[in-house]
């Protein structure tokens, strides 16, 4: 089961993410910043994307972007959802990047 690491300030947003992936997503395990990530969820921290990008190179990122954001262009292993975004194309986001062939 992979792991999930979900990175918000807020907390509302968080609490019903976590909520709806272990409704609809089994097949991932919610964990805290002291664990081991497989995938990592940013929310709206683009200005901390690099920082981020070097402590988990290892696993695929998804940074959500507040609407009206221009994405930057998407390198390496992250990938940028615009808000608002769609719950069932967000898990299946998540479900391929689980699946990536990471090289580190």
């Amino acid at each position: 089961m992979p792991n999930l690491l979900i990175v918000s300030e807020n907390d509302l947003f968080k609490q019903d993410l976590v909520l709806q992936i272990n409704k609809y997503a089994l097949e991932f395990n919610i964990i805290d910043e002291n664990s081991v990530a497989d995938i990592v969820i940013i929310d709206e921290k683009v200005e901390q994307i690099s920082s981020f990008a070097k402590k988990y190179s290892h696993c695929p990122i998804f940074v959500f972007l507040k609407k009206g954001i221009e994405s930057p262009k998407e390198k390496d292993l992250i990938k940028y959802i615009q808000k608002p975004l769609s719950l069932n194309k967000l898990i299946n986001d998540i479900a391929a990047g689980k699946d990536t062939d990471i090289k580190v």
